[in-house]
């Protein structure tokens, strides 16, 4: 009986130790599965986290090449204001130099001066006066295609009405140079394909630094 109760004893010890190494491999397996969740959602959040990082980097390089753009436009507008001002002040100065001289020789000799020189003279101010606007018109429409608020408009360009209108800008400076000023054109060539604006600014300075460099009379 004695050895029949020992080999119970035995035998309920290894099953209590059975029984506490299954409730251990349990609780082991157990805490293996919570940390395998734990790393696959640390996974998940790491790939999320170097997602939105590379997105940040790609909106921060949009916004540095939009910063870059801006900065180009914005030197592109000052340059183009520098140029409009230089421009106004060369073009515009011929023409009222024509009329101030024109005005001068009026205020000079009003008193002898007749009638009908006198309203030539004004009439001729009055049309000179009219066409500096136009002028100013024309390199502001000018200005404002250089800084892209107006697209280049070539199309077909009869030269000598549009020459003799830019001439006639100049008509009280010439007149007060007493220079002699002819245009002549060949029958091969009597109208081009060009941007009115542009050609009439060209011809503009051609014709103002011919009156300027030559002498009077």
């Amino acid at each position: 009986n004695l050895g029949l109760i020992e080999e119970n004893k035995a035998i309920n010890r290894r099953m209590i130790l059975s029984v506490v190494i299954i409730v251990f491999l349990l609780i082991l397996l157990y805490a293996l599965l919570i940390n395998s969740k734990k790393r696959k959602r640390l996974h998940e959040q790491v790939a999320e986290s170097r997602t939105n990082l590379q997105m940040l980097n790609e909106e921060l390089e949009i916004a540095n090449n939009l910063l870059s753009e801006q900065q180009d436009e914005l030197k592109a507008l000052n340059l183009s204001k520098d140029k409009l001002f230089s421009v106004l002040g060369h073009d515009l100065k011929g023409p009222f130099n024509g009329i101030i001289g024109l005005l001068e020789l009026v205020n000079a000799n009003w008193d002898i001066i007749n009638d009908t020189e006198k309203k030539e003279m004004l009439a001729l101010l009055f049309a000179s006066s009219e066409r500096v606007s136009e002028l100013l018109d024309n390199i502001l429409n000018w200005g404002q295609t250089q800084v892209g608020l107006v697209n280049i408009d070539t199309r077909r360009v009869v030269l000598y009405p549009t020459i003799k209108e830019i001439v006639d800008l100049f008509e009280a400076q010439i007149e007060n140079k007493k220079l002699h000023l002819e245009i002549e054109f060949s029958n091969e060539i009597l109208s081009i394909d060009t941007d009115v604006m542009l050609f009439s600014r060209i011809v503009q300075n051609l014709i103002n630094n011919a009156i300027k460099f030559t002498p009077k009379k």
